[in-house]
């Protein structure tokens, strides 16, 4: 896809960066000049320099923004390079345009009528303008003294996670808000970001539903991970965790682990190793054998980070099994789920 089209659509072309100047009410401005003052053109032939940390983006505005993998219709109303609101673009799943990405649904605080008459959300983009009012920018604030105090920088944006995005998590744990330059967002615009932020450490981190996803080592350790679940039941906090691995030999291992005993934020698991079913018609629950392989821990100090460790039993070591840990982050947040999940 050819970023750059001519200027007449460049001018309609209103990214996140509206939130300098606007609300998160729904208006089509016809040109970029509220915020060009600052950001500079958003299709200009120059490279970009991050107005946060000094970082040279290598791309425009226009098309840096394209790495994130948001489309045209993520952003654009009417389909194509069309108008552009604030929080409702074409696109049937990434519907919210720029607040998408720069604002969080829990921030909203009621219903504004647009530029265009519609009903839209007030309030999603209050931590964009709250790191705006850090950095003395007061232009938002006589039409926005009602925003309310922005959910802490761990929750994440409504297109987070979501097919095609790559920004998965808010405290940037795994990079992906970190494409251009050291540091992601500040989603509630406090002044800090990703691990700096106190949102995104662990204070009596206790563990619960929101932790539910696929968690991974990072890339030294690509090509396994874990699928976890977490619940509340009658019994209390339940958690599962399927890991997808390897034995010494190089074939494929799934360890099956259920925590018989949730301590905070660690989880002491009971691990097996279902063997002995055949593939598609001719399995037969009755052949799965579910050999006991040791236990392990697993241990969350955010919604975004832990750690595992490993202790097989006699048997498992004598095939060739170790003691393992290692540190984990969330790679794929489950849709809908925020983090933590309070228990009712």
């Amino acid at each position: 896809m050819n970023l750059r089209q001519p200027h007449w659509i460049i001018t309609q072309t209103l990214f996140a960066l509206l939130l300098l100047s606007f609300s998160s009410i729904v208006f089509a401005f016809p040109d970029y000049s509220g915020c060009e003052s600052c950001h500079g053109d958003f299709n200009e032939s120059s490279n970009y320099t991050s107005k946060t940390d000094g970082a040279n983006w290598s791309a425009n505005l226009m098309n840096g923004h394209s790495a994130f993998g948001i489309t045209c219709n993520a952003c654009h109303k009417s389909g194509g390079f069309g108008e552009v609101f604030l929080n409702s673009s074409a696109d049937a799943s990434l519907s919210k345009s720029c607040v998408g990405c720069h604002g969080r649904d829990e921030d909203v605080n009621g219903s504004c009528v647009g530029g265009s008459g519609a009903q839209v959300e007030c309030g999603s983009g209050a931590g964009l303008r709250s790191k705006h009012a850090l950095a003395g920018v007061t232009t938002c604030s006589s039409c926005h003294a009602g925003d309310p105090t922005p959910t802490g920088e761990q929750v994440n944006p409504f297109n987070y996670g979501m097919t095609g995005v790559v920004m998965t998590n808010a405290c940037n744990a795994d990079g992906s808000e970190s494409q251009f330059g050291s540091y992601g967002l500040d989603n509630d615009g406090d002044g800090q970001a990703d691990a700096d932020d106190s949102d995104c450490q662990d204070q009596g981190f206790e563990i619960n539903p929101g932790l539910s996803g696929s968690w991974w080592g990072g890339s030294s350790r690509s090509g396994e991970g874990f699928l976890i679940d977490v619940g509340y039941t009658d019994f209390g906090t339940t958690l599962v965790v399927s890991f997808y691995t390897y034995d010494n030999m190089g074939n494929q291992v799934w360890l099956i682990g259920t925590a018989f005993e949730i301590n905070s934020n660690t989880a002491t698991v009971v691990y097996e190793m279902p063997v002995g079913a055949k593939w598609g018609a001719e399995f037969d629950p009755l052949e799965v054998n579910r050999v006991a392989w040791g236990t392990g821990t697993l241990t969350f100090t955010s919604c975004v980070a832990g750690h595992v460790s490993f202790a097989p039993n006699a048997e498992m070591q004598a095939l060739g099994f170790t003691n393992l840990e290692y540190d984990l982050n969330r790679d794929i947040l489950v849709y809908g789920i925020q983090c933590p999940i309070q228990n009712p």
